[in-house]
């Protein structure tokens, strides 16, 4: 039997349950080699008679790529504080345009942050809400505070004596960055639970950027900047959480056992149900096997 009559004979013959991928019925995973183990081995037998052309490896290419290097390139340019500002910040020593920069990596984030939830909406209103997972209400909630954030930071890097339509070096990266994030998010293929994985790289990222923010803030002396950085920290480790309890429903389950063992654990302990959930939204899920504490009876109390 020849190598194509072998492979017609795998598509035809090897369409079991194990074999269907799970992103469609019918639809044959064929990007393993145990698909076809008799083919996979002449693929090797011919890939090690066949030398890399062009030859060389992984430290040839470091060197051709040490070329463009030790130009010293760099990404954009700094932006330089205006003379006029609310809350300029001096120019010294580089640190008005460090700022400047990272206000505008903060800006650049929170625009792209209001682009995921816009996108995880969509999403969620045409494949419908999952037990478990974020609802409507949740997912316009944080979608308004991203926007919030977003017209803060303007409102910030033009009170520093910025020009919040500058792309910095910082913001550019940023940008790049995400693309990946917003493309699986945006991706009609994708399910709710593998864009949550998606959101949650991003939630991550957004809470270090605010802590690194607020750091910075206090070293040039931004200090009536504190609060507002703080408020939006408040709001991205809510997000944060969030995330990770719907993802962690999704994933392990809402109805597992571990799930169910919790509520057990709540009940009694006296903790009892869920406290009501808040007009218009959910309650913050949380992720499977935690609860709270159980309360210690003192002695002779009942």
């Amino acid at each position: 039997m020849d190598r194509k009559n072998r492979f017609n004979d795998v598509l035809t013959h090897s369409g079991t349950d194990e074999a269907l991928s799970e992103t469609g019925p019918g639809t044959l995973n064929r990007t393993g080699v145990n698909t076809s183990p008799e083919m996979a081995l002449d693929l090797i037998r011919e890939a090690q008679r066949t030398p890399p052309d062009p030859p060389g490896d992984a430290r040839m290419l470091a060197e051709y790529r040490g070329e463009y290097i030790r130009e010293k390139t760099v990404i954009g340019s700094k932006p330089v504080p205006a003379v006029s500002g609310r809350n300029r910040i001096p120019a010294a020593d580089g640190a008005g345009s460090i700022f400047l920069d990272k206000l505008g990596e903060r800006l650049a984030f929170e625009r792209q942050g209001v682009r995921l939830y816009e996108c995880l909406i969509g999403k969620v209103m045409h494949m419908g809400m999952v037990a478990g997972g974020p609802t409507l209400e949740d997912l316009e909630h944080i979608l308004e505070e991203e926007r919030k954030h977003f017209l803060h930071l303007q409102r910030a890097v033009i009170g520093a004596g910025g020009d919040p339509t500058v792309q910095t070096p910082c913001a550019d990266i940023a940008g790049v960055l995400s693309q990946g994030i917003l493309q699986t998010v945006a991706d009609p293929r994708t399910t709710v639970a593998q864009c949550l994985e998606a959101v949650l790289q991003a939630e991550l990222a957004d809470n270090d950027g605010w802590s690194m923010l607020r750091n910075l803030a206090m070293a040039v002396g931004a200090r009536d900047l504190d609060e507002m950085i703080q408020k939006a920290q408040e709001h991205e480790d809510e997000h944060l959480a969030m995330v990770r309890g719907w993802l962690a429903n999704l994933v392990v389950g809402r109805d597992a056992v571990s799930w169910k063992a919790v509520k057990a654990t709540s009940a009694e302990s006296g903790k009892g149900q869920a406290k009501p959930k808040a007009a218009g939204r959910s309650k913050r899920p949380e992720p499977p096997g935690k609860s709270g504490k159980a309360k210690t009876r003192k002695p002779g109390r009942k």
